[in-house]
């Protein structure tokens, strides 16, 4: 006896729809990831420091560190906000 097998006519426009929609949400995701990517190697500098390092402030050339020095300044002045 043959078993049933769905065709993809079967399918509910639902199930299509957010198929449809979570294969273009990851087509994004990648782009974007690629993008960063493309940025962070594009502004390569072997004189910037490495994320982990403590010391003395100087100029950062690369776009990706700059984005993530303002987040993490932001992060602690509100920490030392609520600890007065």
């Amino acid at each position: 006896m043959a078993q049933a097998t769905r065709n993809e006519n079967d399918r509910s426009p639902l199930a299509i729809h957010l198929a449809q929609g979570l294969k273009e949400a990851a087509l994004w995701m990648f782009l974007v990831a690629g993008l960063v990517l493309l940025l962070a190697l594009s502004t390569y500098s072997p004189r910037d420091p490495g994320f982990n390092f403590s010391g003395e402030a100087g100029h950062v050339r690369r776009h990706e560190q700059r984005a993530g020095r303002g987040d993490v300044r932001e992060m602690l002045e509100a920490e030392a906000e609520g600890r007065r």
